[in-house]
């Protein structure tokens, strides 16, 4: 069974006693003074508080680089032991042409807001573990119980729904074709990738490798599509490529180092390229024709992936670094502690990154100067969405968060 070994909340009351004070003086110190933002003290850059008591990159920030929206409760608040705190792992996806926001719940709710007010909420059946994905006037969703649902974006009203029976733990990614239908990709806690047609909801194809022994660290990367090929990583430490509309198999890559915790955890692309991390391995460029890695750039315990124009930066453990997507080299490094984070997101020259349990931190894209953070009480365990400019944010606690980014 996959197993996510990546450092969570301790349960002892020191430790919880101490991170809740952390907390409660980020809060305090980050209130704005007005509805506009403020700038932020230096104690923060000092006291580590910014790197997560890591050393600082370069220079002070001097302004806060977002302006805090509206917020809305998603969740109602849970009654938990003296020293829990709730996750949401699920996530947000945010429709660009009507600005509508969509947030998958743990508690199996798919809520739609416009402009922080709830325009619909609908139950799914079972636990969200990864955000949705708005295609056309639809809705897609995966739950825990294994099945793959397709709303109506306006009213919430289930069209069909897919039952695959296997955990589902990645976002869809929806591929429309020419001159097929349009397909969903999701990934399962058991090394499956399904291919799903999403006018009948009907099962095409599905892509399995069996886990390496005793347990894996997250399991599998959320696929890519490259032209007529999809990309899948597994964590038996093996990317493959597969033909889009049969699922035949065009070629098998193991990049990871043999050994424990194998995992190829997160997957990318330029359009050119595709980029994949390996929990022991590092970040690789992988040729598309055939999977010859191009260059590596060793990076332990990297699981997290975001390609944006030149760059591709990558995630570990209390680090992330941007590499040149031409030849692997480092071009900075931010250091935020030693928890896991989640998939960044890069608006204006900005990249924004959500710590598990932790605040989101808003990052120079160019040089790696730290701009600020944004601290709620219960932390965040799903990555940001963007639209634009905007920045939405979901917190452990259930409430939605909009910012607008400004740097």
């Amino acid at each position: 069974m996959t197993r996510d070994l990546s450092p969570r909340r301790s349960r002892a009351g020191a430790v919880w006693i101490a991170r809740a004070a952390g907390l409660a003086l980020a809060a305090c110190a980050l209130a704005p003074r007005s509805a506009w933002g403020q700038a932020r003290p230096r104690s923060f850059v000092s006291h580590g508080f910014l790197t997560g008591g890591g050393q600082a990159t370069t220079g002070v920030p001097e302004a806060r680089p977002y302006f805090l929206g509206w917020n809305a409760r998603i969740d109602p608040p849970e009654e938990l032991g003296a020293f829990e705190t709730p996750l949401e792992p699920g996530g947000v996806a945010a429709d660009p042409r009507t600005g509508w926001v969509y947030v998958a719940t743990r508690h199996g709710r798919v809520v739609c807001l416009d402009g922080g007010k709830v325009r619909w909420s609908v139950e799914v059946g079972a636990s969200i573990l990864a955000p949705p994905t708005v295609w056309q006037d639809s809705v897609v969703v995966g739950t825990g119980q294994g099945v793959l649902a397709v709303l109506n974006k306006v009213t919430g009203a289930r069209r069909v729904r897919a039952i695959l029976g296997d955990q589902l733990i990645t976002k869809p990614v929806v591929v429309e074709q020419q001159n097929g239908p349009a397909i969903a990709l999701v990934g399962s806690s058991q090394d499956t990738l399904y291919a799903v047609e999403l006018q009948y909801a009907q099962k095409l194809w599905t892509a399995h490798r069996d886990q390496p022994a005793p347990f894996t660290v997250y399991g599998f990367a959320r696929p890519v599509v490259l032209h007529d090929s999809v990309f899948i990583g597994f964590a038996d430490g093996t990317v493959e490529a597969r033909d889009l509309t049969t699922g035949a198999q065009k070629w098998a890559q193991t990049i990871s180092p043999s050994g424990s915790l194998v995992d190829v955890d997160a997957l990318g692309t330029d359009g050119h390229l595709v980029y994949a991390t390996s929990y022991s391995g590092g970040v690789y460029a992988l040729q598309p024709a055939d999977g010859a890695a191009l260059w590596r750039t060793p990076m332990s315990g990297a699981a997290r992936l975001l390609v944006d124009g030149p760059r591709v930066i990558a995630v570990a453990p209390g680090v992330m670094q941007s590499l040149r997507a031409s030849d692997g080299k480092v071009e900075w490094r931010f250091t935020f502690g030693h928890r896991i984070a989640e998939t960044p997101a890069a608006t204006q020259g900005v990249v924004v990154l959500a710590q598990n349990g932790g605040p989101v931190y808003f990052v120079d894209e160019h040089t790696g100067t730290p701009l600020g953070l944004f601290m709620s009480g219960s932390g965040t365990d799903s990555p940001p969405a963007m639209n634009g400019q905007i920045l939405f944010a979901l917190t452990n606690g259930g409430r939605l968060y909009s910012m607008a980014v400004v740097p």
